[in-house]
């Protein structure tokens, strides 16, 4: 994982909470860092301007306080969302208020941040950008971002129209840095998905919406808790870019969701004189394309706990499926074999790879038994012995080797006994044909191949 040195052993889950819009506000924000996540907040939610500092000033704070009564606790920085376009005129005077408190991350949108990527490095802070196409990735890396945060289709809110597996396919060819996927992410096993397919971080807002600290109104969450995917419309109409919202949001301001007209992306406002976005988002409500996932209103710190055991469930069963694959294509084995150099298994090879007993004859393997009888006695070596010599008769009559050893009973009809004599009485017994009702489970016994058709019984 490409990580910056201040993610590194801050965080309990890969997984940055997304700034709302309206929405995200300190509890929020305080709620996720608690729990080991990345909190957000937009710093145009801060209304007036001078609440940013009120805001900020709490959240040093407080996190600060929890790291003192929590030492062993994983307490993870928290972000600012900066919109860098020109309609916003507080820019400067936030970036200044988050200087002021060094704030760790900023988080950059709908913009090249070129000045304020030098602001930010200049007090040590990170700046990661919002993009939804490789064009917009390759401006971002031109202007200096610390990495990049892609928003694939079905994030909630503004929101891009690529597959998450085809940006992140692309921008991992020329871009190794931090990246922070976005798009439908709301469940444990997503965050590692987002992983495995290269990205370093999962990107999550809609999920955090239906919870007790976030500042949405109840029917608010309650239609985040209510809807699915089939509920989610993209559309321009209500903030001059593409995003996805609820249906019913929308059906509930008067509007038809199947025909709405495309707004002038030219007439965007952000910043003090945006009263009438803010109404818009306050009317209607974005969300992404995975609600059908969320089931109830919990605090974030549950939220964050159901997370982290997808997350452990999901490498669980892949890991599960690894083991699985090495069975199958024995690299599992190659790999147990040189762990282990003269184990087990390597002896039992050895065994095996000895030469083939039935080339030697009867005779040969007769004599070999007497001479292992008389040179090592049954009782101090039980297993160079009798039952030794046994099992290789067993398995140059063509039986099951030592399997076919373990038991002087057949256990029904599946286990017989070679012998239950010596060795040397085994061998004798073997040097003439057998005859056919041997065997004590009622069936044949394989004959030989090394015998002449002539000696086989008739």
């Amino acid at each position: 994982m490409a990580l910056p040195a201040l993610l590194k052993d801050c965080l309990t889950l890969p997984v940055i909470g997304s700034p709302l819009f309206i929405v995200s506000n300190p509890d929020l924000v305080l709620a996720q860092c608690k729990a080991g996540i990345v909190g957000s907040f937009p710093a145009l939610n801060a209304r007036p301007a001078d609440q940013l500092e009120v805001w900020l000033e709490r959240i040093t704070r407080e996190l600060a306080d929890h790291k003192a009564a929590h030492p062993g606790a994983k307490v993870a920085p928290y972000a600012v969302n900066q919109i860098v376009h020109a309609s916003n005129d507080r820019l400067q005077h936030d970036l200044d208020v988050c200087a002021k408190f060094k704030v760790p991350i900023v988080i950059t949108s709908l913009r090249a941040p070129d000045e304020a990527i030098a602001a930010v490095h200049a007090w040590g802070g990170l700046v990661f950008h919002d993009v939804i196409s490789v064009r917009h990735a390759h401006k971002a890396l031109e202007a200096g971002v610390d990495g990049l945060i892609l928003v694939c289709t079905g994030a909630g809110g503004h929101a891009g129209g690529l597959s998450p597996f085809a940006l992140v396919s692309e921008v991992r060819r020329f871009y190794d840095g931090p990246v922070i996927l976005s798009g439908a992410i709301t469940r444990g096993e997503h965050i590692l998905a987002a992983q495995a397919m290269g990205a370093d971080l999962a990107y999550m807002g809609t999920r955090f919406i239906a919870t007790p600290e976030a500042n949405a109104v109840d029917a608010y969450k309650q239609m985040i808790v209510a809807s699915g995917a089939k509920d989610i419309v993209h559309t321009n109409l209500f903030s001059g870019v593409h995003g996805n919202y609820l249906r019913g949001s929308i059906e509930r301001a008067g509007l038809d969701p199947d025909n709405l007209p495309t707004a002038d992306k030219s007439k965007m406002a952000y910043g003090s004189g945006s009263s009438a976005r803010q109404k818009v988002w306050k009317d209607i409500w974005g969300a992404g394309q995975g609600v059908g996932s969320i089931d109830a209103v919990q605090p974030a710190a549950e939220v964050v706990a159901e997370l982290q055991r997808g997350y452990a469930a999901a490498r669980a069963r892949l890991q599960g499926i690894a083991f699985w694959l090495d069975r199958q294509t024995g690299r599992g084995a190659h790999e147990r074999q040189e762990s282990d150099p003269g184990g087990r298994r390597r002896r039992r090879h050895r065994r095996r790879d000895r030469a083939p007993l039935r080339a030697r004859g009867l005779r040969g393997l007769r004599d070999a038994a007497q001479r292992r009888k008389a040179r090592t006695p049954a009782r101090a070596h039980p297993r160079r012995g009798r039952r030794s010599a046994r099992l290789r008769l067993g398995r140059a009559q063509g039986g099951r080797g030592r399997s076919s050893l373990r038991r002087s009973k057949p256990r029904s009809g599946r286990w017989r006994s070679w012998c239950s004599t010596s060795a040397a009485t085994c061998v004798s017994r073997f040097a003439r044909p057998p005859h056919a009702s041997t065997p004590r489970s009622g069936r044949w016994r394989r004959w030989p191949a090394s015998w002449p058709v002539a000696r086989r019984p008739g």
